[in-house]
């Protein structure tokens, strides 16, 4: 499963349903109270088995989905990188 897919899957898990066809849009709108983004963000670190930097735990940096999944994938890659070396 993707990225994209995977954030999908988050959302649709802590019951933010979002419209077919949107490809882009403001993931502010749908996680609007702390404890939802929280459950968001938990369920995109157990789908793709990474811790998220505190960084990231920033409700600004949900303005733009495919933003949001741009910079997962940055950090997605990161791990990636760092278990090659190891």
């Amino acid at each position: 499963m993707g990225i994209t897919e995977s954030v999908k899957n988050a959302l649709d898990t802590v019951g933010c349903f979002v419209p077919e066809g949107n490809e882009d849009f403001d993931l502010r709108e749908y996680l609007f109270d702390s404890l939802t983004f929280v459950s968001f963000m938990i369920e995109i670190e157990n789908l793709l088995g990474i811790s998220l930097p505190d960084e990231v735990l920033n409700f600004e940096l949900l303005a733009s989905f495919n933003g949001f999944v741009e910079l997962i994938g940055e950090y997605t890659k990161e791990k990636q990188a760092l278990e090659v070396t190891v």
